[in-house]
């Protein structure tokens, strides 16, 4: 799938579901066709992540439709002896159009780094893959007033991207304390991280999308929209159900 047409551009027009492990193959693909079938009456693109073993039974659920599959994740290199990794050539093999990067939960319980996952950008940059990065801050970091340097931090490593087409990079802006914690900044604060991120990568990016991820629901969803600056969200647990995935959708409209 590629970027969104202007037309199609609103605060919110994009809605990317990280699945991460909650569901399984037959789960993932049963909530895959529901989740088609939403997209089919809503304006809001929709683009699903599930676990690397659904995958490819996904790609194929959903295959030739407007709902775009990506991975959560992607190896930096070709094939070789990685073991336990993913190739972005597997990933196309398998039908997917896109991967996550830099997540918090694969940087706090598996080591990753910005650099890493800058690493993994480029090679599915490289590969003709959208890439989703995510950036955030601890509890800690903001308590102490240094968002916007890490922030920076963890975007440094990333740019200069090797961008084959416009649109290919999104980034995600999803605070550490408040991935599942049901607790979201303002919308005034989101607004501040995103412009910051958008104005730090424009020598190197036009119009860069950057979407908001970290405890959205649909009972939260319209507020946090109101950031201009929001092109849409990363959601998790809010997208693994048919009926809370439908509110959300409900919600942007």
């Amino acid at each position: 799938m590629g970027p969104l047409k202007e037309s199609q551009r609103s605060s919110a027009s994009l809605v990317v579901c990280n699945w991460k492990a909650y569901l399984g193959i037959e789960e993932s693909v049963t909530l895959a066709r529901n989740a088609l079938a939403l997209a089919r009456s809503h304006a809001t693109a929709l683009w699903i992540a599930p676990s690397m073993l659904s995958l490819g039974s996904v790609a194929q659920a959903v295959r030739g439709s407007m709902v775009a599959v990506g991975a959560q994740n992607c190896f930096w290199d070709g094939k070789g002896a990685f073991t336990g990794e993913c190739t972005a050539d597997e990933l196309i093999e398998l039908g997917c159009t896109f991967a996550i990067v830099g997540h918090s939960e694969r940087r706090n319980l598996f080591g990753e780094t910005s650099a890493s996952a800058a690493k993994r950008a480029h090679a599915l940059l490289r590969s003709g893959l959208g890439v989703i990065c995510c950036v955030g801050e601890s509890a800690h970091e903001r308590a102490q007033g240094h968002t916007l340097e890490t922030i920076l931090e963890q975007l440094a490593p990333l740019f200069p991207a090797p961008l084959a087409r416009p649109g290919q990079m999104i980034i995600a802006y999803e605070p550490v304390w408040s991935v599942g914690s049901g607790q979201t900044p303002t919308a005034s604060q989101i607004h501040e991280v995103h412009e910051l991120i958008k104005t730090h990568a424009a020598q190197h990016v036009e119009n860069l999308r950057v979407l908001y991820g970290g405890s959205v629901t649909a009972a939260n969803a319209a507020e946090l929209a109101r950031a201009p600056s929001v092109a849409g969200f990363l959601v998790g647990g809010a997208s693994t159900k048919l009926d809370s995935l439908k509110a959300l959708l409900d919600t942007l409209g």
